[in-house]
């Protein structure tokens, strides 16, 4: 039987009144009978008794951060159970019991995991109960504590651990050192690969320093670096937190990356929660007069299509082309206005697990203020287009606030692009036949001509499920909280949602023109057999896309 002192302080009812205290002595009552006994250790009342944050410090486990809270009234180390399973410890059945700082209240106890975390090289082997009732994501007591040669300072707020690194938590004033008072450069620093190349393997992660003039643990929004000499998009857009001074990025792509010695392939800069937003300058449009949609007439579409820039098809066969794309010159509209569904109802939906992605603050980078009214421009153009709702609008409740960054586009200009890896986390996959490279490679190898066609922002024409709006909250710069009411890049399903409804819109094309040998336009590996009667198969497509509204650009 092993107890753990899991305390909870409260301040009841106002420190400058005693209309809620009642003291008889030396006894104090509560008049609220929602805050019961059980659930109070401590309690401040008219602020006579000062309460003080426990110690912690953050280290890692693999390329996850964990925080660390010290507890040296507890006999047991925990970690929540949520907690246990986002990491993916190996939890095992376990025999103890434990109890509350009462000494009756039992915890629910789910079994036991036993695993190395490190900081500043250090390492620091962790044996826990998994619980499900806890406060903190790790309750570290006095066997970690003892086993790891930890050592506390309360008075100067320090942790020193075997001797080698001391660790500052929380700050001795903390009003002088507070979010509100402090001063800040939106300034965005360049992190200089090791200087060895290396090679981040699919699903590994790689270690870098952050700039000196950072705080060792802060949270950071990071960036893909693009310039002339740098043309991948690896790391993608998230918010990471940083241990000591480092931060380990994860390779979440499907090919290994290669990284130069002292390369310059990512940016850093500090994040913001929405609670200290900047406010609203003057010069932001009014989105209910601002014009988002390209208001030019429907058949003058067809003047961007590039057809065929290297002058091979004859001069018959490029006019047939012309005339087709002058008859179809709606489907190259840069307005979309989504799936109607004509060919049947079709919703994308995330697929979430069975645990719950935790609820945290919403950050976003603290761009600077031309960066933060272009980014909430950015919103309100795809809320004028239906990708964005409010979340009343559509009668939900946000449960999860995923970051959203201004990604610089190597044509010129911006990008908004939304970071759901911490969702995609909690989610299952959806099973789905996904084309590949190699294939889509092996087919076009035997065609003469080729015709390239690409969605004109597919996923943003494509519903998303209602009881999926709640995870795919975003926080604009300046009006608040919103939700994708559409699919978007990178959102967990919504690649196979577009593979679907790609199947079902062209999935007859490729079946008949597969036993016939026609050639094919197809849409998804942007390919097309250029033979005699590739103008009547492009034909048949333009009609398909018209009839359920989907958007192309060939």
């Amino acid at each position: 039987m092993s107890r753990v002192r899991q305390s909870y302080c409260t301040e009841v009812g106002d420190s400058e009144s005693e209309d809620n205290v009642n003291v008889d002595n030396e006894q104090v009552s509560f008049l609220n009978d929602n805050v019961g006994p059980s659930k109070l250790r401590v309690v401040s009342a008219l602020r006579r008794v000062s309460t003080k944050q426990s110690p912690y410090f953050k280290a890692f486990y693999k390329h996850f951060p964990l925080e660390l809270t010290l507890d040296t009234g507890a006999e047991v180390s925990m970690i929540k159970a949520s907690s246990a399973d986002y990491i993916g410890v190996t939890i095992k059945k376990s025999n103890h019991s434990a109890l509350q700082a009462d000494g009756v209240t039992p915890l629910n106890i789910v079994g036991e995991c036993h695993f190395t975390l490190s900081r500043d090289g250090i390492e620091l082997q962790l044996e826990a109960l998994v619980v499900n009732d806890l406060d903190v994501d790790i309750l570290a007591g006095i066997p970690f504590m003892s086993s790891n040669d930890i050592a506390i300072f309360p008075s100067k707020h320090k942790i020193v651990i075997r001797d080698k690194v001391t660790v500052v938590y929380g700050s001795p004033n903390e009003e002088l050192n507070s979010s509100n008072t402090r001063v800040r450069r939106t300034q965005a620093f360049l992190i200089r690969a090791p200087s060895a190349s290396s090679v981040v393997w699919p699903g590994c992660y790689g270690e870098y320093d952050i700039p000196s003039e950072m705080e060792s643990d802060c949270i950071l929004a990071i960036e893909p670096h693009t310039d002339t000499s740098r043309t991948k998009d690896w790391p993608s857009p998230q918010i990471a937190q940083s241990v000591a001074g480092k931060i380990r990025i994860v390779n979440n792509t499907s090919v290994p990356q290669f990284i130069q010695r002292n390369e310059h392939f990512c940016r850093v800069r500090l994040t913001t929660t929405i609670d200290n937003a900047p406010e609203a300058p003057d010069n932001i449009r009014d989105i209910k007069t601002t014009n988002y949609i390209d208001s030019t007439h429907t058949s003058q579409f067809f003047k961007q299509v590039s057809v065929d820039p290297d002058n091979l098809l004859s001069p018959d066969l490029q006019t047939q082309f012309n005339e087709l794309l002058r008859k179809f010159s709606e489907v190259f509209s840069p307005n979309f206005e989504g799936y109607n569904g004509e060919i049947g109802p079709f919703e994308a939906s995330v697929n979430m697990g069975p645990v719950q992605p935790p609820q945290r603050k919403g950050r976003m980078p603290q761009y600077s203020k031309n960066n933060l009214v272009e980014l909430q421009n950015k919103f309100d153009e795809l809320e004028c287009k239906g990708v964005f709702r409010k979340p009343e609008d559509v009668g939900i409740s946000v449960e999860y606030i995923n970051p959203s960054f201004l990604v610089k586009k190597a044509s010129g200009g911006f990008r908004l692009v939304t970071a759901f890896a911490d969702v995609g986390r909690y989610s299952k996959p959806q099973p789905s036949l996904m084309p590949d490279v190699d294939s889509t490679l092996r087919t076009i190898a035997q065609w003469k001509y080729i015709i390239k066609s690409d969605l004109t922002s597919a996923f943003y024409q494509i519903p998303l499920a209602k009881d999926s709006m709640k995870y795919c909250g975003v926080a604009t710069p300046y009006r608040g909280v919103r939700v994708y009411t559409r699919c978007a890049m990178g959102m967990p399903g919504s690649e196979t949602a577009l593979e679907e409804l790609m199947c079902r819109i062209v999935g007859e094309m490729r079946k008949r023109c597969a036993k016939s040998g026609r050639p094919l336009v197809d849409v998804y590996t942007r390919c097309a057999m250029g033979m005699p009667g590739s103008e009547t198969a492009l034909e048949e497509l333009m009609c398909r896309i018209v009839g359920i509204s989907y958007k192309k650009v060939a």
